[in-house]
């Protein structure tokens, strides 16, 4: 009885370690979740193919707080491609310059 008893213990605690394993594997993320990060722009740095959102550029490079970027706030290929951006030429990249930008070509930077 005792042997019988220690092999069910031993079963029992087998596919308990197999099912949360599995379950923490498996795991993937909620639609809405999904949804709120392509909102957000992917939510990863430096995702190739992607463009920021001019709302996290924003948030990361706007210090003035005046919701349009200067030459001196931008970095990276923004500051590289500065001029093709500023369409209006008056020193400040809006959300709609952004927006209507050419996406830059692969390997550039």
């Amino acid at each position: 009885m005792e042997n019988k008893f220690s092999k069910i213990v031993m079963l029992f605690v087998i596919v308990f370690s197999l099912a949360a394993c599995t379950a923490k594997t498996t795991e993937t993320p909620t639609e809405s979740e999904t949804t709120e990060k392509s909102k957000r722009g992917g939510g990863q740095k430096g995702k190739k193919g992607k463009r920021p959102q001019f709302a996290d550029l924003l948030a990361k490079m706007d210090t003035n707080k005046d919701g349009k970027l200067a030459k001196s706030e931008v970095k990276g290929r923004l500051q590289d491609n500065f001029a093709k951006a500023d369409t209006n030429g008056d020193g400040f990249i809006t959300e709609d310059e952004f927006k209507n930008m050419a996406p830059p070509k692969r390997g550039q930077r």
